[in-house]
């Protein structure tokens, strides 16, 4: 499967890799790194991250990865053969922005 950002979870990405920036440069490029492993993990095993029970009532099932203190949120769209990740969120946040992000 092709792995999908949309334009708000690759706007958290630059957020989060920007704030990573005031813990130096080689903390970035490992948070990064780690970023890459997440997806390459999903174009393995999409249905590697867990249901999320909050976001049943959406238009897709969404599924989460957790990554340090970011969650990942995507859906597949198995009749595209697509991964689509909607949102890198930050669980230090309100869980309700999340809603903000999903349909």
């Amino acid at each position: 499967m092709i792995v999908q950002w949309s334009k708000e979870a690759r706007l958290d990405v630059e957020k989060a890799l920007e704030y990573g920036l005031s813990f130096g440069r080689a903390a970035v490029s490992r948070f990064s790194k780690e970023i890459d492993d997440v997806q390459d993990l999903l174009e393995q095993n999409p249905k590697l991250g867990f249901v999320d029970s909050s976001l049943l009532n959406k238009a897709h099932i969404y599924r989460c990865l957790i990554l340090r203190r970011y969650k990942v949120v995507y859906y597949l769209d198995e009749e595209k053969d697509v991964i689509n990740i909607v949102a890198f969120f930050n669980t230090w946040q309100n869980p309700d922005k999340l809603m903000d992000y999903i349909e």
